[in-house]
């Protein structure tokens, strides 16, 4: 485990199951090359997010959290289905294509939210969450852009 991170802007307990996991989020620097790099720890893990500027790093920091395990040897996983398929598409974006692919948005296990998974190319499978199935396919659709630093519209502005 690291040691805090200075400057903690955001954090959550979160608990399920009897397990507590702590997510802190600290405050957007400037690089010395171009951008800034945004601080995060989950239960302890320190990771870094990197965006062209400030906002933009901080953007991108709750997507990152959405894909806890980054680190892990991608030849090694057994990709998770994300169930019923409601949209997918292959973009291209920077000079790379991407294939994002959302399933249907399913209640929680205690009913207290919904929760919409997720797949951006051979990535492992993602979840995002809200109140209801329209909030975590809003949150779904968001965390993809921030992963992939995309205009805020790019359902719409991004060409298959």
């Amino acid at each position: 485990m690291d040691g805090g991170i200075s400057g903690v802007i955001a954090s959550r307990l979160v608990a399920e199951d009897g397990q507590q996991i702590t997510i802190e989020v600290g405050k957007p620097t400037p690089t010395k090359g171009e951008g800034a790099d945004c601080e995060f720890r989950i239960d302890g893990h320190r990771r870094t997010t990197h965006g062209d500027d400030e906002l933009a790093a901080l953007y991108c920091t709750p997507a990152e959290i959405g894909f806890p395990n980054p680190e892990i040897d991608q030849a090694a996983v057994v990709p998770e289905d994300v169930g019923e398929v409601v949209a997918s598409r292959t973009i291209s974006h920077d000079g790379q294509r991407h294939t994002v692919t959302i399933g249907h948005p399913f209640p929680a296990s205690d009913n207290s939210f919904t929760l919409c998974p997720f797949r951006i190319g051979d990535q492992p499978r993602a979840v995002a969450g809200g109140w209801d199935g329209m909030q975590a396919l809003l949150t779904a659709v968001r965390m993809i852009g921030a992963w992939l630093q995309l205009p805020q519209d790019w359902p719409l502005s991004t060409t298959p």
